[in-house]
């Protein structure tokens, strides 16, 4: 039996092996074919000859992309993971191509992964890491404070942000939440409580945690006006979408004392940064430089997902679509598809 040829954009070693083997264990008839490059208007081309393509957070699919991904054959995209911002599905489906994602991999490694950048800054692990491998065993700098009787914002409370909410609370910190759309698992919570706008929740916390997919609505939302309403020298954490912050505004808050740390495993232009290995070029930004230098910042590379259980689930979810694709489900027929159903009067 032949096997259906797979190209996989913004491919890494660990991403490719995870498929390989979930792909030989199920013993079923799919080849991976890596490439290291973006999907973009410039490597659309790389898909000619593929009837399947797969694609990662940071690749680019826009009107003209989707366009050309339509002339070369190809009938399905699938994101490997949960954000799909980067795609513009209207136009997938205008040119008759699926897209799915993976809705839910892990939101536990998510959240235990914001907690984890929460205890990070604040206790300032980084910073003891680094002073011990220069021989300093001092405590000089090190100081941080208890979570417990402390406030927490946790504003988007979808499956990551309840349980992060969950977490918090379970540390003795005082919870307040900020969502449309109230999660029934955290109403009944004691010492958990939804406001009704932000402008109740950012004063009053001494941490504040974004879980909210990035939308026309949400970009750039933490913003000088923003960081102004807050506590003073409040943390924020961020594990959903860089481009919920503006850097400018956030480095100018540092600087002011305003936002007393910063925990981030994204980036608002981690596109051409993150997931590649910039030790000998470098890097050139210089709002990413100037935070990566400031000791009350931990920045990871967006990791949050990355555990055996997440890329389990991711690998088994996108695998299960495109069996669902080959069977010749289309558009939103597919499980996890992006595209929506015919508007019928």
């Amino acid at each position: 039996m032949a096997k259906e040829r797979i190209l996989m954009y913004a491919s890494k070693q660990w991403s490719t092996n995870a498929y390989e083997y979930q792909i030989e264990k199920d013993e079923s008839p799919f080849e991976i074919v890596p490439t290291s490059d973006l999907l973009s208007e410039n490597t659309v081309n790389q898909a000619k000859g593929f009837n399947i393509v797969s694609i990662f957070v940071n690749d680019k699919l826009n009107a003209k992309t989707a366009e050309t991904l339509a002339q070369l054959g190809v009938g399905l995209v699938v994101l490997r993971c949960a954000g799909f911002d980067g795609v513009d599905v209207a136009a997938c489906t205008k040119h008759g191509i699926t897209v799915t994602r993976v809705p839910a991999y892990s939101p536990h490694a998510v959240a235990e992964f914001a907690v984890g950048l929460l205890l990070g800054v604040n206790r300032k692990i980084h910073r003891a890491s680094s002073k011990m491998l220069h021989g300093d065993f001092s405590l000089d700098g090190l100081v941080g404070w208890d979570l417990y009787g402390k406030t927490a914002g946790v504003i988007g409370t979808g499956a990551t942000g309840a349980i992060v909410a969950t977490i918090l609370r379970a540390f003795g910190m005082r919870v307040l939440c900020s969502d449309i759309y109230k999660n029934p698992s955290l109403l009944d919570t004691p010492g958990i409580t939804y406001v009704d706008t932000l402008d109740e929740l950012l004063p009053e916390c001494d941490v504040i945690s974004l879980h909210c997919p990035l939308t026309e609505h949400t970009k750039r939302m933490v913003n000088r006006e923003f960081i102004a309403k807050c506590k003073r020298g409040f943390t924020l954490l961020n594990v959903a979408r860089g481009g919920l912050v503006d850097s400018e505004a956030l480095l100018q808050g540092l600087r002011q004392g305003q936002v007393g740390a910063a925990g981030m495993d994204v980036y608002e232009n981690e596109t051409e940064i993150f997931f590649h290995d910039h030790r000998e070029a470098g890097i050139h930004d210089d709002n990413l430089g100037r935070l990566l230098l400031l000791p009350q910042v931990l920045i990871t590379p967006h990791q949050a997902f990355l555990t055996r259980d997440a890329l389990n689930t991711i690998v088994e979810t996108s695998l299960e679509s495109i069996r669902q694709y080959l069977s010749g489900q289309r558009l939103h027929e597919v499980q996890h598809s992006l595209n929506k159903p015919p508007v019928t009067d």
